[in-house]
């Protein structure tokens, strides 16, 4: 059966919850740093959904966000479970890893979610509706039935091949020969990293942007136009830069502290400089009343 799934970027969210509780109604608190809220797309079916958080905490006392779905139930995500400084998928509240975060949608339309922050320092880029048990890893590609097949690969017996490429990689690549020499004879080629299947990017290649940066094995399962299905495993080094992340479009993420540190430095410059003018037009006035002719 299909995965069916929702997902939502979100632009610039940085958020914590102060309060605690299970899900219950509408949230209440008014947060200082402010709340978006976001009608979700047309859902594939109504039931059930699994809500999780691509999600980013400073640490254990700052370690949640709010919730609202439907301006009539209020969860708060996350909690001192989390490991901080490191984004992560999560789909518990109030740090009880067993009280799952998940909204009965009556209605395929006119849904929305509000997301709520009263703590500085939670960082918050994604959402994801799932209407399965699937775990989301990286971007949450792999919950996407339209790019990732249902089954599990079966990698045991692959064929141990170098990298194609000596030292770290990045970006797109081919870590087979196999798909480089003959991409014309190749139908599919399916990537399981650590073990965890993951998309495949246009032209069979693998997307190293989708992994973090450091030693992952991946196992490719490659098939032919005349049905052979070759296995091979490698081990690669990625090395991309610290800003990227996918081949999706890509969000500023502003946090409290930045934002506080960029506006202090701004007026910080505006206040120099308006002093700087003030002591001009101080000094040309002084000699306009004091110059009387030749």
């Amino acid at each position: 059966m299909k995965k069916r799934i929702v997902l939502l970027s979100l632009l610039s969210i940085l958020m914590i919850i102060s309060s605690k509780g299970n899900a219950s109604a509408a949230c209440l608190s008014v947060s200082q740093y402010g709340s978006v809220t976001i009608k979700l797309p047309k859902l594939p079916s109504t039931g059930t959904y699994n809500i999780w958080t691509r999600m980013e905490v400073p640490d254990s006392a700052h370690s949640q966000y709010k919730l609202e779905v439907n301006g009539k139930t209020c969860f708060e995500v996350g909690g001192s479970t989390i490991a901080p400084g490191q984004w992560q998928w999560v789909s518990f509240q109030d740090g009880n890893l067993s009280s799952k975060v998940s909204f009965k949608f009556d209605s395929l339309t006119n849904n929305t979610a509000k997301v709520i922050g009263d703590n500085r320092g939670v960082r918050v880029d994604r959402l994801l509706l799932v209407k399965s048990d699937c775990v989301p890893v990286y971007d949450g590609s792999n919950c996407q039935s339209d790019k990732i097949d249902t089954e599990p690969v079966n990698s045991t017996g692959a064929t141990e091949i170098p990298p194609v490429i000596t030292g770290p990689v990045s970006g797109l690549i081919a870590p087979s020969q196999t798909i480089t020499l003959s991409p014309q004879t190749i139908t599919k080629v399916v990537y399981v990293v650590d073990g965890v299947q993951i998309p495949t990017a246009t032209g069979y290649k693998l997307d190293t942007t989708l992994l973090t940066n450091g030693s992952h094995k991946i196992a490719l399962q490659i098939t032919s136009a005349n049905g052979r299905v070759i296995n091979e495993a490698t081990t690669l080094e990625i090395d991309n830069p610290q800003t990227a992340f996918s081949h999706i479009e890509r969000w500023i993420r502003l946090n409290q502290h930045t934002a506080v540190t960029t506006s202090s430095l701004i007026g910080v410059v505006l206040l120099v400089i308006a002093t700087y003018l003030i002591i001009k037009h101080i000094r040309l006035q002084k000699r306009l009343l004091t110059f009387h002719g030749f």
